[in-house]
């Protein structure tokens, strides 16, 4: 969701479940756009031991579009020890959601 210009919002669970989410705050590379809104499910199998690119700039491979030069990606590694090469020229920032994990050695 990008609120642009201004967004009335509100979040809450519809199922009858006990729900976890990441509500990640990336500031826009262009202010004052209209507002938009994405969203499609993400299986476990289309992120099984592969980065799987969730949110680009562009919307390529499938994801979601956002305005600012800023990749999202998940990754559900069912075997371990896993390796995954990032990019060095740009930042990082990890989530681990379950187990552990061990970043440059």
């Amino acid at each position: 969701m990008s609120a642009g210009t201004g967004v009335l919002h509100s979040e809450f669970n519809a199922a009858d479940v006990e729900t976890h989410f990441f509500q990640i705050w990336i500031l826009p590379q262009t202010y004052n756009i209209e507002p938009s809104y994405e969203q499609h499910p993400v299986s476990a199998m289309a992120t099984a031991n592969k980065l799987t690119l969730l949110v680009s700039p562009d919307g390529r491979d499938n994801s979601l579009s956002i305005n600012q030069d800023a990749l999202l990606y998940t990754i559900n590694p069912d075997q371990a020890p896993r390796e995954v090469e990032f990019d060095p020229h740009r930042c990082q920032f990890l989530q681990v959601t379950e187990g552990t994990c061990s970043v440059d050695g």
